[in-house]
Order: structure tokens, then C-alpha cells, then sequence
């Protein structure tokens, strides 16, 4: 049995949020990275579902590193009425 994508997408927005938040971005990416394989090891995720959330947590932590905030970690105002 296969993890469902929905879930797999609430573990990517928490290595997301760690990432972004954490000061040893790589250590944090590694440690996820981790996360992934033993999920993948577990059969709970695929081949295809564990490289492509392995290219993701390297771009994300690459982003992070260069100072590059992603427009949906932004605040912005509310809209006027």
C-alpha cells in the first residue's frame, strides 16, 4: 500500500517549513532527505514519488541559502474594501 499524495504533500510543506525556518538549512535537507528514503525503504511511497520530492528539497533548501523568499512565505496587506 502506497501513501496517499495528500499526505505526502503535508510532509513536503513540513520540510517546506523547516527548511525555510531552520539556520542549518542542509542539515535540516539531509535529515529530510533521510525522511524520504525510509519512507520510500517502507514501500510507502515510489521510485518516481521519492526522486521527485528529493529534487524539490534541494531546490527549496538551494532558494533558501541564495536569500530567495517564495512569494507564499510573504505577508501581504489586506486588500482594500
Amino acid at each position: 500500500m502506497t501513501m496517499s499524495p495528500a499526505l505526502l504533500l503535508m510532509i513536503i510543506q513540513g520540510v517546506q517549513a523547516a527548511i525555510s525556518a531552520a539556520p542549518g538549512v542542509i542539515e535540516v535537507a539531509t535529515k529530510a532527505k533521510e525522511l524520504i528514503q525510509a519512507l520510500f525503504t517502507a514501500k510507502l511511497i515510489t521510485k518516481q514519488q521519492q526522486d521527485a520530492t528529493f529534487l524539490y528539497i534541494d531546490a527549496h533548501a538551494a532558494m533558501v541559502m541564495a536569500g530567495i523568499t517564495l512569494p507564499h512565505w510573504l505577508v501581504e496587506p489586506d486588500p482594500a474594501s
